[in-house]
């Protein structure tokens, strides 16, 4: 078998894999408070360091959450979910310009969404 294919088998599996831990932390509140902490520290670090690839890793990451959320039904996390990540935006755009009010704006959309995204949680795990 040639190298290509031996790659798209790879990536296959490791994309099957992924959608499939993708399920299980969507279940799992306690492992999406995790995911939420975790990302919110890797955020932190984008911003600070300015690295547009970071912040752009986590934006995709938290999308593929909503749309794994709203494939399993679970609208108001899908929803909460992508208000987290269309914050990413104005990150984005601050670390490609500079410009600190792009900042100032993530920062008041991303806190204003991670505290409705642990709400949203906090009922999950109420249920």
């Amino acid at each position: 078998m040639g190298k290509p294919r031996v790659c798209i088998i790879i990536f296959t599996l490791l994309c099957i894999i992924l959608t499939g831990c993708n399920s299980q932390i969507i279940n799992d509140p306690d492992q999406l408070h995790k995911l939420i902490d975790k990302n919110i520290e890797l955020t932190q670090k984008a911003a600070d360091e300015k690295d547009v690839k970071l912040a752009r890793e986590i934006w995709s990451r938290i999308s593929e959450y909503g749309i794994k959320a709203k494939e399993m039904d679970k609208k108001e996390l899908a929803d909460s979910l992508g208000k987290l990540a269309a914050t990413y935006s104005y990150l984005v755009e601050y670390i490609n310009s500079g410009d600190m009010t792009q900042l100032d704006l993530f920062r008041e959309y991303f806190e204003k969404a991670v505290y409705g995204l642990k709400e949203c949680l906090n009922l999950e795990l109420k249920r």
